[in-house]
């Protein structure tokens, strides 16, 4: 049954990375869907939610947020302080430069919401309007800046690489390159860059999923995955993954998300007479 319930899980977000690149708002559409003052966002925690940020992302204006991102604002201490001056993060503290627009927004969302918990993020949002969160978003998206992770948990690199090329079907555990892209880049919006991510924050977010701390997933799908890892497992891919070159700024943004259109048609098995989707 756990595995017949992971995989449904592994099919649906298979499902979401398709659509969501083929999601696409006009810019009033996307405007009204989140700017402007605190938004109860209920609609938009749906398992496209990132993708309606995205779009948002791509209408703000970056400027707007400057300099609450380099002085801070009020008794707001600045990005900067803690994710570095050019979002490579350190330690517990995560990388921001080259993640998806959408996913930044939708996360600074979920801590306004409670959704995700972290008492300093959560001090921080308390004085951020919904255009600032998306400026923030496209901010970072759009930044170019070189890892400086390093592995440092005494994982095992070869366990960590089946798992993020391969995963292990044994465990009903997916490839992490099946949501997250062949180079651990990201896909989309919803499904954020892994590479050259520092691998504590990796570890303690894992560890976080799979004790029910984070649940900001719709669908679940990194609590199972993060269930049926090992301490071990845990450690072997955080470390893998901060041995990779990090993602490239400005490929994530989600500023040339293609049109319903212009993507490939999607093949689906004789069987099948229905189609969903979601995301991580």
């Amino acid at each position: 049954m756990r595995s017949f319930m992971t995989r449904g899980r592994f099919a649906l977000l298979t499902t979401v990375i398709m659509a969501g690149a083929g999601l696409v708002l006009s810019p009033g559409q996307a405007q009204e869907k989140a700017s402007g003052a605190r938004s109860d966002a209920k609609s938009l925690e749906k398992p496209l939610a990132a993708v309606y940020y995205g779009q948002a992302a791509a209408q703000a204006d970056t400027q707007s947020v400057e300099g609450l991102i380099g002085q801070g604002s009020g008794d707001t201490w600045a990005c900067a302080s803690c994710h570095g001056d050019r979002g490579q993060g350190a330690e517990n503290v995560p990388r921001l430069a080259g993640l998806p627009a959408g996913y930044i927004t939708k996360q600074l969302h979920d801590y306004a919401n409670r959704r995700r918990l972290n008492d300093n993020m959560q001090y921080v949002v308390e004085g951020l309007t919904d255009d600032q969160m998306a400026a923030l978003g496209r901010y970072y998206a759009e930044m170019e800046s070189p890892s400086s992770a390093r592995p440092g948990l005494s994982g095992d690199l070869d366990r960590g690489r089946e798992l993020a090329l391969q995963g292990d079907w044994s465990l009903d555990v997916p490839a992490c390159y099946s949501c997250h892209g062949s180079s651990g880049w990201g896909v989309g919006q919803a499904f954020p860059a892994l590479a050259g991510q520092h691998p504590s924050y990796t570890y303690n977010q894992l560890a976080s999923w799979k004790s029910g701390r984070r649940a900001n997933s719709p669908i679940n799908l990194m609590h199972n995955v993060a269930m049926a890892l090992s301490e071990h497992d845990m450690r072997s891919v955080a470390d893998y993954l901060a041995s990779l070159p990090a993602a490239p700024g400005g490929r994530q943004a989600g500023l040339d998300t293609p049109a319903p259109g212009q993507l490939p048609p999607v093949e689906r098995a004789a069987s099948s007479q229905q189609g969903s989707a979601d995301h991580e």
